[in-house]
């Protein structure tokens, strides 16, 4: 009676220990198999962030091709992401001095106004973007037509811009507004903005009208912007050198 407990609470304490002994000395192998099998979905994160950028490359040069100006000499850049430098005021492009990059350079995609490089050094520059407090520019207003897959030689040509207003794009720092719109113009949310600044050269698509902001007793009103580009997912530019 006393015999048969003591001779099962040993057998099971054998059991224990067997399955403790083969779990201590496979815990290297598991080990193992899970930091292969980390480094693998490490590998396979850098294969599809590569494609991305590629995919992102080849839609640069695509619409740089398809709706840019072919008559200008241009400087293919990296944006640099992660710097610190504010997105929505500022990016960081990697080419600089040696590269042929000067202060007062036009940054483009395409058809699309990016920004106006502001400082630079030998290796990369600063590119002042719309939201930036201190950018301001002349714009137009070109009502019902969305100019997103116009060429700039469309652009130009005057034609798509006879039903315009002038006006002037505002930096507040975050956003972009466009002021002076005459109050009875019947510009409306969807319209395109064209930058037409002499500083700029040409005329280049800033984005389009999103909001207007009518007071009736004012003779002015004024627009919130979606612009164009989004710089959050913007990796390559074009940096004008020469016109």
């Amino acid at each position: 009676y006393i015999y048969n407990p003591i001779a099962f609470a040993g057998s099971k304490v054998g059991t224990d220990l067997r399955a403790y002994v083969f779990l201590f000395k496979n815990i290297a192998q598991f080990r193992q198999d899970y930091d292969a099998l980390r480094a693998r979905v490490l590998e396979l994160e850098l294969e599809q962030s590569e494609v991305a950028l590629v995919q992102d490359e080849n839609e640069v040069l695509r619409k740089q091709l398809a709706l840019g100006n072919g008559d200008s000499e241009y400087i293919l850049a990296e944006v640099v992401h992660g710097t610190g430098v504010s997105d929505r005021t500022a990016l960081l492009a990697g080419e600089g001095e040696q590269d042929g990059v000067s202060e007062g350079d036009v940054v483009v995609v395409g058809n699309s106004f990016v920004g106006i490089v502001d400082s630079v050094d030998l290796k990369g520059s600063t590119v002042r973007l719309p939201a930036n407090s201190a950018s301001r520019y002349q714009v137009l207003v070109v009502k019902n037509i969305d100019l997103g897959d116009s060429s700039l030689d469309e652009i130009s040509s005057g034609e798509l811009l006879r039903e315009s207003v002038n006006a002037v794009s505002v930096g507040t720092g975050s956003t972009v507004r466009v002021e002076n719109i005459p109050v009875d113009s019947g510009v409306k949310s969807g319209d395109s903005i064209v930058i037409s600044d002499e500083r700029v050269g040409e005329y280049l698509l800033l984005g389009w009208v999103d909001e207007v902001n009518k007071d009736l007793a004012a003779a002015t009103s004024s627009a919130t912007v979606r612009l164009a580009e989004d710089y959050d997912v913007l990796y390559k530019v074009f940096i004008r050198i020469s016109q």
